[in-house]
């Protein structure tokens, strides 16, 4: 049965001990089932020609359950995305909030539910967008987290913090994560052009960088996860090219919400729980 996310980042920190009665060795392993050797060997009967005349026992590999859990989490473990940020689920997502701001978590379940019949399609993406504090980080993690637990590939891409992690070490880390983030099978762009005193940070250098990124992967049908403060309109005023290319790849799964404070849920205890 798959695990949960949350419960693939709890096996990530468990292993299973077995202690040799006659040795007193103590062994550690993944999996108890097959001793991490990802399988074992069965008899079993065999129908030589497949009408029942000739039947024989023979020796078969049996693939441990376990083979495909450690492939998911391997890609919980590369995809970047925190243990805090696993528990971020559709269950936990706050009820009290505005229709409108229930409106993004409709659209993000929505996406998900549609994701295996999209995601070879141009749009293929999502963009929540707008009114910071109104959950779009929250619902977005938790179509990730869901997507992992389905054995995809995500990569989770907080724009400011990484695009500050490409220039450490010049060539070789922005060089890896250009790669990485060009070709993950789904990427989680967050916080797009997070504005510092209104103003978006989108300097020469980082429009350069997101535009061959996002070019690459609308070039090849590869899915975007994308939350922003700004919304189409105000992305195209910072650089048409990129703002045009997510548009046309999320246009189906869109979202926007104007500005408006009393939206924020950082702020409810300031207007008083008002919504």
């Amino acid at each position: 049965m798959t695990k949960t996310i949350e419960e693939v980042f709890e096996a990530l920190k468990k292993k299973i001990t077995i202690v040799d009665s006659q040795t007193s060795q103590v062994t550690t392993y993944d999996c108890d089932r097959c001793k991490d050797q990802f399988g074992w060997i069965e008899k079993r009967e065999a129908d030589v020609f497949g009408n029942g005349q000739l039947v024989r026992e023979e020796e078969v590999w049996v693939t441990c359950t376990c083979v495909e859990q450690r492939r998911i989490e391997r890609l919980a473990k590369q995809s970047q995305i925190t243990e805090k940020f696993s528990e971020k689920k559709f269950s936990n997502f706050s009820s009290d909030v505005s229709d409108e701001v229930k409106s993004l978590a409709r659209l993000a379940k929505k996406y998900f539910d549609d994701f295996n019949n999209i995601r070879h399609n141009q749009q293929n993406s999502i963009a929540l967008l707008g009114q910071p504090g109104i959950g779009k980080t929250h619902l977005l993690m938790a179509v990730s987290n869901l997507l992992l637990a389905k054995g995809k590939q995500v990569m989770y891409f907080p724009y400011v913090s990484t695009l500050k992690a490409m220039q450490v070490n010049n060539f070789e880390n922005d060089a890896r994560i250009t790669e990485s983030a060009c070709n993950a099978e789904i990427l989680f762009i967050d916080d797009l052009y997070k504005p510092i005193d209104r103003k978006p940070q989108a300097s020469e250098w980082q429009c350069s960088k997101m535009y061959d990124i996002i070019n690459h992967r609308y070039l090849n049908n590869l899915p975007i996860l994308l939350s922003s403060e700004l919304n189409f309109g105000e992305m195209l005023a910072v650089d048409e090219a990129i703002a045009s290319r997510l548009f046309e790849m999320c246009k189906q799964y869109t979202k926007s919400i104007n500005k408006n404070a009393k939206l924020n849920y950082r702020m409810k205890e300031l207007f008083g729980g008002a919504q």
